[in-house]
């Protein structure tokens, strides 16, 4: 699943892609897994730097998250996370549903 996220600041360099795991409405109530910082973004006007932010979760329970500049795929971040670390095994289609009705 890809959703796109834009800057929200005139000149913004730099975007973060907190990534949380938890069913609470307050983020803060939920676990951080990671997260991934996009710097190096060309300065522009708010809402002109768009990033694709890639989520998806192999048959092994690994989580990968990628994000990727619009205007400069090389200006390209990824980290995995494993699901299966003291955790309940996962089921892997109900994790895509879940993303899904999320984004």
């Amino acid at each position: 699943m890809t959703k796109t996220y834009v800057t929200r600041y005139e000149n913004q360099t730099a975007m973060n892609f907190p990534i949380y795991e938890g069913e609470e409405k307050n983020v803060k109530n939920n676990h951080l897994l990671g997260e991934i910082m996009m710097k190096n973004i060309q300065p522009a006007k708010a809402g002109v730097g768009r990033c694709d932010l890639l989520m998806r979760v192999d048959a092994n329970g690994i989580f990968k998250v990628e994000a990727t500049m619009q205007d400069d795929q090389a200006n390209h971040e990824a980290i995995e996370i494993s699901l299966t670390q003291n955790q309940p095994k996962y089921d892997v289609d109900e994790l895509i549903t879940e993303f899904a009705e999320i984004f």
